[in-house]
């Protein structure tokens, strides 16, 4: 159960908000600051629960100036090849639209089939505990940074505690404005000044335009002159090639992220931006207390999952579970902004990618010139049961594969794709 603070990496603090996600060797995918097993459930998500109706989340860096940036920051040799098409000139509204249409996260599922065992596990959903918090909640913590042609580029310093071949190996990483203090975190980061010590569930999303990628970093820390993972759990870097063809198991079998599933974070972040657009064009990541999550099983478009004694051992909600809202759910009650939110869940549905209690996570507001409190407060989306849901198949939308079978796994083993 990953927090995710996108945005910006704190001096010598880990990027971002707890969770479970990601993170160095495979094994230490589940809970956030929870060993091999995951055993510990934090309050997973990104960090924190936002202010009640208010939400304006505090945290991550700015979503600093345009695209563009410098050079530098190659992906290193495990980052994937380049080049497989021409990358689309994204926005800063959201991280979504730097990717092609066909990537998972920006393909409609308004009219994909109901997976078969859509009802087994929306039930078992239920019975194990449903929502954390007990309804839907927002957290507005993360933040996304946008590198641009004056963002400042560190060397990454490789240590031992970088889970491989899970990770990606950056040569530099633009960091953030104000993370060149080693005594204090900048906002948006809420692991210890000096890194975390106690494995802390903390990330840091950056969208590097010049070198057409995303870095998302779990358990990051700097000191303003260099870059690196913390050292006290193991941690992970993921370079995502923004014109690059992935295949249906993006990055690798088995093989972790930012997020505990393997897959995507800024994406699937929705923004202030977009909801005052009156549309979100993406799926919305979601999480679950780990009771709610299907032990070491996982299923299409995500590539990993965690497991433990306390985990839901049948029918559980798999990691990369798609849902979608019903079209008959009734929204009228609702705010216009909620509405926004509900609708995307209807076209583009939510994806299991992460263990913790508060549901939606959403980029936080710290740096835009709007502002979460005119718009959407954190229990402005309290309705909406599990059995509003259904799961679609795992097939659809996952490009080059047809894969409906869930991936069951018995050993933290990433199998990297080239």
């Amino acid at each position: 159960m990953r927090n995710v603070v996108l945005a910006a990496a704190l001096s010598l603090v880990a990027l971002t908000a707890c969770g479970n996600s990601g993170g160095g060797s495979s094994s230490s995918k589940a809970d956030a600051s929870a060993g091999p097993d995951g055993s510990s459930s934090s309050s997973g998500g990104s960090s924190g629960g936002s202010s009640g109706s208010s939400s304006g989340g505090s945290s991550g860096g700015s979503s600093g100036g345009s695209s563009g940036g410098s050079s530098g920051g190659s992906s290193g040799s495990s980052s994937g090849g380049a080049g497989d098409g021409a990358a689309p000139v994204g926005n800063t509204t959201t991280a979504a639209s730097w990717f092609p249409s066909t990537m998972y996260f920006n393909i409609p599922i308004d009219t994909a089939p109901v997976d078969a065992n859509s009802s087994a596990v929306i039930n078992a959903w239920v019975a194990n505990g449903g929502w954390g918090e007990g309804h839907i909640q927002v957290d507005f913590s993360i933040d996304v940074y946008y590198a641009d042609s004056t963002s400042v580029r560190v060397p990454f310093t490789q240590n031992s505690m970088l889970g491989l071949p899970d990770s990606d190996v950056p040569t530099t990483v633009p960091i953030a404005p104000g993370l060149t203090a080693a005594t204090s975190p900048a906002p948006g980061f809420e692991c210890a000044a000096g890194g975390s010590t106690s494995c802390d569930d903390c990330h840091y999303l950056v969208v590097d335009a010049a070198n057409n990628q995303l870095i998302e970093v779990y358990g990051a820390t700097t000191d303003g002159t260099s870059f690196s993972t913390t050292t006290d759990c193991g941690r992970s870097v993921a370079i995502w090639q923004f014109n690059k063809a992935y295949l249906g198991n993006l990055r690798g079998d088995v093989c972790t992220s930012a997020d505990a599933s393997g897959g995507l974070m800024a994406p699937t972040l929705f923004t202030v931006e977009e909801v005052a657009a009156g549309h979100i064009d993406h799926a919305i990541r979601f999480i679950l207390p780990n009771a709610a999550i299907q032990n070491k099983q996982y299923v299409r478009p995500v590539t990993h999952g965690t497991g433990g004694s306390s985990w839901a051992q049948t029918n559980g909600v798999p990691y990369g579970g798609r849902f979608r809202l019903k079209s008959t759910f009734d929204v009228s009650t609702f705010s216009t902004s909620a509405q926004v939110v509900l609708a995307a869940m209807k076209k583009y549905g939510i994806i299991l990618q992460d263990g913790g209690n508060i549901a939606l996570t959403a980029k936080s507001d710290a740096f835009s010139t709007l502002k979460w409190a005119n718009y959407l407060g954190s229990h402005d989306l309290e309705g909406p049961q599990p059995t509003d849901f259904e799961m679609v198949d795992a097939s659809y939308g996952t490009d080059q594969e047809s894969s409906t079978p869930p991936h069951n796994f018995t050993s933290y083993t990433c199998v990297r794709n080239p």
